[in-house]
């Protein structure tokens, strides 16, 4: 039979690789455990991203929905803006002694305000031209402006 040392040396080891698969198993136990925890928060953060991405194709989406709308609103309104600026009319008798009354009425406005000035302001005839624009927008602005001008210019030659 074999010798008593030889059977101690021979299960010393055994012992010895029965310890080390033990160890190794361990950590191999807990090396999967935090693979796993790894790999499950991954999961978890890839998930979360791809709510965040469905979210943005949402906002993505109506963003776009909402700049094609702006844009006909847009295109509607610059299309009414010309139409505006196509239907403006020349004013009728009554309606030209109505603009003349206010064009006399914000020229005489503007002397008395000046009146005690030394030098007149240099806006004023953009004051009155503008006053009279705004009084009456639909009428010509161009009329309006020729208008307001030859009236200045005779209150000026008198």
């Amino acid at each position: 039979m074999l010798n008593p040392t030889i059977l101690m040396i021979i299960l010393i080891a055994v012992c010895v690789c029965m310890i080390s698969l033990i160890i190794f198993e361990i950590i191999l136990h807990v090396v999967c455990k935090r693979l796993t925890s790894i790999i499950n928060e991954q999961s978890r953060v890839i998930y979360s991203l791809d709510k965040k991405v469905k979210r943005l194709e949402t906002n993505i989406h109506d963003t776009q929905e909402t700049i094609t709308s702006l844009s006909t609103s847009v295109t509607t309104i610059a299309m009414n803006y010309q139409e505006e600026l196509n239907t403006r009319i020349f004013p009728q008798p009554d309606l030209d002694k109505q603009i003349t009354e206010t064009i006399t009425t914000l020229i005489a406005m503007e002397v008395a305000l000046s009146t005690k000035m030394r030098l007149p302001l240099r806006q004023s005839t953009k004051i009155i031209i503008d006053t009279a624009i705004k009084t009456y927008p639909n009428v010509d602005h161009e009329y309006i402006a020729k208008k307001a001008l030859s009236m200045i210019q005779s209150y000026s030659d008198q």
